[in-house]
This record gives C-alpha cells, structure tokens and sequence, in this order.
C-alpha cells in the first residue's frame, strides 16, 4: 500500500487550526508524531467547553485528555479556557436541586508545564463548578515537603501535646502546592463557580502571581477545609438549602475562607488593573487590602452580605480608592433586614466618590446614597450610572436628583418612588432601566422629561397596579430594546400607536395582567394588532405571563400575508400555568402557516393556550427552524391532529405539552419517534387520569450524545401494557382506569364503555 505523502509542517499546522480545538488536541494529535506536533503548534489558545447533558464518564474522560494534553503540550499554551454549560432548553422539574443534579467535572492542572500561559479560564454553572486539583507530580512532591517538615518538628518535640496534634493535623490538611504555583506569566486569571482541592493555603497562593492584572473570583469554594462558618444562613431559604446541599454533596466549606487566604494575597498583587469578587462572606481583610492596589481601573464587588463590620470597612476603602479606577460596582445584599444599612453622604469617608475624576461608571446596590448632588455631581464625567433599588432610603424625603450635573451620562438604573426623582434627565441617555413605585401614574405628562428622551435604545419600566402610561413611548422611535411591566388598563391603543413607529426595535417583552384587549368584532382595533411586528428587525417577542393584550385571532394581523421578519427567533406567547378557559387564543385558521411563512429564522416558540381547535395544528410542522417548542392549550387542542404534526418536526430538541384533550399513553409513545430531543415535559395536571404513573409531570432529560430521551420514552411505555401495545403497532387499548371501571361492572356497561370510547389512529 502506498504511503500517503508528508505535508509540510506548516501547511499542516494551518489545516488542523480550522479544525475544531477539542478534536484537534484529542483524535487528530492521535495519527502521528507528525500530526501531534502540527496539532499542539496550532493550539497556542485552548477554548474547551464541558457539556453538563453528557454523562460524568464522558466528563472525566473529557478532563483526563486535555490535562494529559497540558501535561506534554502546556508549554506552547498562551490561554486556556474552560467553562461547563448548561443543558441544552428547559430540562425540566427537579433539575435545578443539587442532589439531582450531574457531579463536578474535576481538572488535575498540570501548572508547572504551563510556564507560557497568560490567561486561565474556568467558569462552572450554579451548584455544578468544577473542581481544579494540583497534577500528582505537584501534589506528591508538596506532600513530600509537608512530612519532612512534620518530621523535623516531630524530631525537636519532646513529648505531644493535644496543641501540637491539633497543630500537625492542620499541616497535614493544609498540604499541597501553592495554588497555581508555576504560572509565573499568568496577566488574567477568570474563576467563576469553582471549586479548589488539594491546594495549600487556598488561594493565598496567589500573591506569587506577581504579573496578574486582571482576576475575577466568582462563587469560589475551597473543598476538604473546615465547615465551622456557614454563609448559607445570610441568604434566602431556598438558596441557603441549594448551598448546604451542594457544599454537603462536594465537601465544600464556606466562602469565609475563600476570604481569608485572599487577604493575605491582595496586597501582593499591586499590578491588578481589573479585580472582581462576588461572595456572601468578604472579610474585612479583603477590603483593607484593596488599599494597596494604586493601579486598578475596575473594581466589582458582588452579593456583599450587609454588617456593620461590611460597612465600616467600606468606608474605610472608599477613603482610599484610586485616582486610576474608572468603573466602580458594589452590590450589598441584605436577606433579613438585620443589620443597618450601608450609607453614604458628602461628609463621610465616602466623601472620596467626588473626587475620582476618571470614574466613567457607577453602580451602588443595595447602598443608601445621602446627598445625592453632593455626593455625586462632582462626578460630571459619568457615563453609566446604576443606583438600584431603597437608594434613597425608607421614609426618607424626596431626595434632590443630581441630573443637572451628570449630562454626560448614557446609560440610568434606578428605582423611583417619586415623580420629583425624574425631572431633568440627561437628554443625550441611550438606555433607561426605572423600577417605578410610586403611588401616581408614569405618563408623559407627569414625567415630561422621560418622554423627551428621543435618543433612547433600550427602554425598561417595572411596575405595579398599572401605574405606566405608554404615551412616554410617542418619540421614542429609536428604540432597540422596549420592556414593560403592567400597561395602565386602557392604554393598548396608545402602546400600539407608538409601537409602529419603532422600525428599529429588536426586542419587545410586554408582560402583566392590567391592559384591556380589544374585542375581536372591532376590525379596526384588531388591525393595530400589526404594530406588535411592525419592526422586520425584530429577534424576540415576548408576551409571556399576559393574558390581557391579545385578542382572539390577533395572529392574523400580527402575521399577516406577505409580512416578513427574518430576523425573529423568539416568540414567547401565553403563560404556562393558566388556570381558566377564557385565555385568548390568537392563532386561528391559517395563521400557523402564515407564522412560517413570514418567520423563516424561528427558533422558540411557546404557545400556551394559544391556539384555537379549528387553527389547523398540522401546520405547526411548517415551522422547519424551531428547536424549542411549549404549546398546550385549554382542552382545546385535540391530541391526536397535535402528535400528528409534531412527530414530522425532527428537529425538535426541547418539546413541553401541556394540557392537551385526551393525550394518553400511545400519544406519548408516538413522540419516541423524535430522535433528537433532549428534554421532553408533559404536565399531567388537568388530565383526567396520570400517564404511566408518574405524578404530575413526565419530564426526561438526555445527557448522552447523541441524545436518548426517545429511548428512555420507550422503556417507560413498555413499561405500560397500554404503551407497550402502541409501541407494537397495534391499535391502542383502553386506558388502565377505564379497564378497572369494566372489571367492576357489568358486561353490558363494558362493551357499552368501549363503544362510546374515542379511537386513535395510528401514526
């Protein structure tokens, strides 16, 4: 057999870098010396992403290779970037618990081959991080170090004492490398939802890292420590039991000594331009640190659990923030009420704010800000400020807004509880985000000066009790991004009305429950229904949770013939939980065709109940390009013309039916044809009787690859005699409950029950 030639090194090396980087560095490194070589040139940037669908073998098997891959090519590595992503959709109920939940993918960081790297990523999800361990060379000789020290003491102590046990134990638990030791090159250093094991002194190891500019520390855990401190107490219930559970479940302890070993390495790392922490537990170490780093330019620091030691601390480092920084971001949190607030004013410490004249962007959550024009209208060259929510404090008088004298900003956050708080906006804001609550109406007439904000972009109310008036909206019509929460009762003409002028608009969330629709017989109101798509850019529509906005049959102008938008992915119509037959149901006959027609792009759709009986459901297959698909309907939908259209949808990799009339046990057997879904969720609530015994939801979820919710499906219908016969082909029995009415009476009654019993036709 005749060899195929040898490419030159550098042709080679240029074909392998348009290959994808988790195959380069696994199939294609695996042909030859040659390949290996041309494979570890082409990879200086390693981007690898874990999937959490696959199973914990694949996941390991994933974190063995390219750690073995580090371990013999690191050292032509200048970035490496590892994240763990969620599953694919909505995997359904239960997922979100952390004891069902995939265990941590774990990495053994061969630091020492990766003298070269500049950059290291790792980002897990909630209550799934990843766990970074030193490589057994690191660990074995760290360890080696660790007994010849314990030896030494052991050697010049006399007698033992319950100190000195207590002493030992601590070395011995505290064994280990020096986190990231060897990465002497390293500038960015990324962890977010992580944990650390094996390391010696956490992550005090970083003060070695004398190049890092740039470390963002996330929702970092350090696991086989002490759990005497628990920080699961300071946040809501539900996420104090996810915490305890997750810590539990990885041998986790608590972000306190995260805080710990990190105030003994801040005040090394003097070159830091860009630091971020999000934790619960900041020791005032941390802040007292923050002192010594005269070069930062941004400081973030998140989900700060409010004390009184938090706020004297945070006055202290206030005092003494740099003349560098340029973005500023503190988010205090304060679950129970226990503590007094975080309060800043002109004549404390805080004082320092005026005087950051490079200060670019401002984000205070959580903080009451006293003196708002004294404290910051000497900020004049702001850009972004965001000021949260009780930033005026509660009981507190009408605070004098500092607008006059921040014209250079661009972008607004804050909560309102009065008009007053409105007057004199910057005219030249490109995004406005208020969460309005107060007691008066949000119009143009009592907030004149939002709506003279003609140059705005994106556009975000949330309110309550219908206190906002869309007639703000009229001279908008630059507007790319529009949310708004509870429109005023009769107001759906006027949010129309100015809704067609937005030719430019990308995304549109209408959501709350105070907005009267228009009646189906009015032609003329049911026409201004085409403004909800009068823009052709459009991505998302999103009119989730509002059942007071759509008419019966308003599809029909919204996609009306001949309308196009190209660009919508995402179309969010009707609420998952509804709890009455008088839902409207916008999509009548023809409107299902006529939605694939003018959205050849759509990925998402949900349609809950939206759809009326008579609408033509087989042409839901018509939409070729959604992958996401909710839809139920109010014992509207007839189950067997649905299961007819979704089984030719094979693209579908999420699906959820909800409330459908007569969907049994051989409807469910009829989806095993979809071979491509990863999640699949029925909700059984208002079904006259359960399918296969599985509560109020049958809800699988697939992590291998490629996917196997379809066999799954089939086993549990073999499990059913009633899905095991529509499995076979065989025409449907009757369903289980039916079959006990018939053993308990008479023949008579049971062929005359079988008789009145609607068929299924096979597909």
């Amino acid at each position: 057999m005749e060899r195929m030639p040898q490419l030159p090194e550098d042709l080679l090396v240029r074909l392998l870098s348009c290959v994808d980087v988790q195959q380069r560095i696994g199939s294609c490194s695996l042909v030859c010396h040659s390949w290996r070589t041309a494979a570890a040139a082409a990879t200086p940037d390693i981007s690898i992403t874990l999937r959490l669908q696959d199973t914990p073998n694949q996941l390991d098997e994933h974190c063995c290779s390219l750690a073995a891959w580090l371990g013999q090519h690191g050292g032509q590595s200048n970035s490496l970037t590892l994240a763990c992503t969620e599953c694919d959709g909505w995997p359904g109920p239960g997922y979100f618990y952390p004891e069902k939940r995939p265990p941590a993918p774990s990495l053994y960081l061969p630091c020492s081959q990766l003298c070269q790297l500049q950059q290291l990523g790792v980002s897990g999800v909630p209550f799934t991080g990843i766990t970074l361990h030193p490589d057994a060379t690191a660990a074995a000789a760290a360890a080696a170090v660790a007994a010849a020290a314990a030896a030494a003491q052991d050697a010049r102590t006399r007698r033992v004492t319950r100190s000195f046990t207590r002493r030992l134990r601590q070395q011995q638990s505290q064994a280990g490398p020096d986190f990231l030791l060897g990465l002497s090159s390293l500038t960015k250093l990324q962890l977010a939802n992580c944990s650390i094991a094996g390391w010696g002194q956490g992550l005090a190891g970083l003060s070695e890292l004398t190049q890092l500019q740039h470390l963002q520390l996330e929702k970092v855990e350090v696991a086989g420590g002490s759990k005497e401190q628990d920080d699961s107490s300071e946040c809501d219930v539900y996420t104090a039991a996810l915490l305890r559970t997750w810590r539990d479940r990885h041998n986790i302890t608590s972000a306190n000594n995260i805080s710990t070993s990190l105030a003994v390495a801040l005040p090394q790392l003097v070159q830091l331009t860009y630091l971020s922490i999000t934790e619960r537990r900041i020791d005032a170490g941390v802040l007292q640190g923050l002192s010594r780093l005269q070069q930062l330019q941004e400081l973030r620091l998140q989900e700060c659990v409010q004390s009184a030691e938090l706020c004297k601390a945070l006055h202290s480092t206030l005092a003494q923030l740099p003349d560098s920084l340029s973005v500023l971001s503190i988010a205090v949190m304060d679950w129970e009420k226990r503590s007094p607030p975080v309060v800043l004013d002109s004549s404390s410490n805080a004082a320092r704010l005026r005087q950051l004249s490079n200060l670019k962007q401002l984000e205070l959550q959580g903080i009451i800000v006293q003196d708002a024009p004294g404290l910051l209208g000497g900020l004049s060259q702001l850009t972004s400020l965001d000021l949260g929510s009780d930033w005026y404090g509660e009981g507190a008088q009408v605070p004098c807004p500092p607008w006059s004298a921040l014209q250079q900003l661009r972008e607004l956050r804050l909560d309102v509880h009065k008009l007053d708080m409105l007057q004199g906006l910057p005219l030249g804001l490109t995004l406005l985000e208020l969460s309005w609550s107060g007691s008066g109406l949000l119009s143009s007439s009592t907030a004149p000066s939002v709506a003279q904000l003609t140059a705005l972009q994106h556009f975000k109310v949330e309110g309550f009790d219908a206190k906002f008036c869309p007639s703000v909206l009229q001279g908008m019509q630059q507007l790319q991004y529009l949310s708004l929460y509870d429109v005023a009762g009769e107001a759906l003409r006027t949010l129309l009305s100015a809704l067609q002028n937005m030719q430019q608009l990308q995304l549109l969330r209408l959501s709350g429950d105070s907005c009267t629709a228009f009646f189906e017989d009015d032609e003329e109101d049911m026409q201004l229904y085409a403004a909800l798509t009068a823009s052709s850019q459009l991505t998302e529509l999103d009119l989730y949770y509002d059942d007071h906005i759509l008419a019966d049959g308003a599809a029909q102008y919204m996609f009306a013939e001949g309308k196009q938008l190209p660009h919508l992915k995402k179309l969010i119509l009707g609420m998952e939980d509804w709890d009455n037959s008088d839902y409207p149901q916008p999509f009548g006959e023809g409107d299902l065709a006529r939605l694939a027609a003018a959205c050849p792009a759509l990925e998402q759709f949900w349609a809950l109940p939206c759809i009326q009986e008579y609408a033509g459901i087989a042409d839901l297959a018509l939409l070729t390009s959604v992958t996401e698909l909710k839809i139920g309907g109010w014992d509207c939908l007839p189950a067997n013309d649905l299961i007819a259209a979704l089984v030719n949808m094979s693209q579908l990799v999420d699906l959820q039916v909800t409330g459908v009339r007569g969907f049994e046990v051989q409807h469910l057997a009829a989806l095993t044809k979809l071979t491509g879904l990863r999640h699949l969720v029925v909700n059984q609530e208002g079904l006259e009787e359960p399918l296969l015994d599985e509560g109020d939801w049958v809800s699988l979820h697939s992590r291998a690859s490629p996917p196997d919710v379809w066999q799954q499906l089939r086993e549990l219908c073999l499990q059913d005699p009633f899905g095991a016969h529509a499995l076979e082909g065989r025409r449907p029995c009757k369903r289980r409950v039916r079959q006990r009415s018939v053993e308990s009476s008479s023949t008579e009654d049971s062929s005359t029950e079988d008789s009145t019993t609607e068929d299924s036709s096979d597909w």
